[in-house]
C-alpha cells in the first residue's frame, strides 16, 4: 500500500465486511443487505454532540435491506484494517496503550451511548480476519470473544485474488 492509502485500504476492507455479512444472513443468496454507514459512523457521531440519536448509521456498517436489522438492532459493528493492530499486546495485557485497546475502547463507547453491544471486525497485515466482541457474563466481569472469521481478506492483485 502507498503512503497515504490507508483511507482506501479501509473503506475496502469495510466493503468486503459488508458483503461477507450480507452472504452469511442470507444464507448465501445476497451480498447487498449491508454497506458503508454514511461518513464511516460520522453522521451519528454528530448527531449525538448536538444532543440527537442516530442509531441506524453508528459504526462503520449500516442495513440497506430490513434482514439486517436483526444484527444491528443488537451490535454496533467497527472495521478496522491496519498494518499493525497489537493483538498480542492486547491479549497478554501487556500495553494497555495499543491500537486494538484503543479500538475496542473506541466500539464501546459508542455501542453503550445506544444500548448496544460493541463488534470490532478487525485485520492485521498478513494475518486472518478476526471479530471481537464484549459481553458482561454472570459475575459481572468483561468477557472478550474473539473468532478468526474462516476465510481471509480477500484482494485482487494483478488480476489475481490473494489471501
Amino acid at each position: 500500500m502507498k503512503k497515504g492509502g490507508g483511507k482506501k485500504k479501509g473503506s475496502e476492507f469495510e466493503r468486503w465486511v459488508c458483503k461477507k455479512l450480507s452472504l452469511a444472513i442470507s444464507k448465501g443468496k445476497r451480498d447487498d443487505i449491508f454497506w458503508r454507514s454514511a461518513m464511516s459512523g460520522g453522521r451519528a457521531t454528530v448527531k449525538f454532540k448536538k444532543g440527537g440519536q442516530n442509531l441506524t448509521q453508528v459504526g462503520d456498517i449500516t442495513a440497506i435491506d430490513p434482514l439486517g436489522n436483526k444484527l444491528l438492532d443488537k451490535f454496533v459493528i467497527e472495521c478496522k484494517r491496519y498494518k499493525n493492530i497489537h493483538v498480542e499486546s492486547f491479549i497478554y495485557m501487556t500495553c494497555t496503550a495499543n491500537t486494538l485497546n484503543y479500538f475496542w475502547n473506541e466500539v464501546t463507547a459508542s455501542a453503550s451511548k445506544c444500548g448496544k453491544k460493541p463488534l470490532l471486525i478487525f485485520k492485521e497485515n498478513f494475518k486472518p480476519c478476526m471479530v471481537m466482541i464484549g459481553v458482561k457474563n454472570i459475575v459481572g466481569f468483561d468477557f472478550y470473544a474473539s473468532h478468526i472469521l474462516p476465510s481471509f481478506y480477500e484482494k485482487k492483485i494483478k488480476g489475481k485474488k490473494k489471501s
